[in-house]
């Protein structure tokens, strides 16, 4: 499977798409952050992984009407999908502007996840 290992926990591995072209837009937005970001980001990876669930709602929820979580962390978003075999995949990561997500944003995921299915299919 193309992918960055984020974290491999007892209970879920954490992924990064790589997509085709051999771009990771989560893995990207993720080394673009400050480095307190990227550990507090990195701390809900590692929880989630071990503990397969983040019961509080300002760091980790489901996105209203799709199939994509959030991670967060103040304005800092990165979208994700669980997948079988214990298994979440980071698709794409943005500054969050306005109380709700941009449907742009979800669309971007939407693409970002679908080629990246593509591409897994075509190995």
């Amino acid at each position: 499977m193309a992918t960055h290992l984020a974290y491999d926990g007892a209970r879920l591995r954490v992924l990064y798409t790589v997509l085709r072209n051999g771009t990771s837009p989560a893995k990207e937005f993720y080394d673009s952050l400050h480095p307190v970001d990227q550990a507090r980001l990195m701390a809900l990876f590692v929880h989630l992984g071990e503990q397969g669930q983040i019961f509080n709602k300002e760091h980790f929820k489901k996105v209203e009407g799709s199939e994509f979580f959030e991670f967060k962390r103040h304005q800092i978003r990165i979208l994700c999908r669980f997948l079988p075999k214990g298994r979440l995949v980071l698709v794409h990561g943005f500054r969050k502007k306005k109380d709700r997500i941009p449907p742009s944003e979800l669309e971007k995921a939407s693409r970002i996840f679908s080629d990246w299915i593509i591409g897994e299919e075509q190995r």
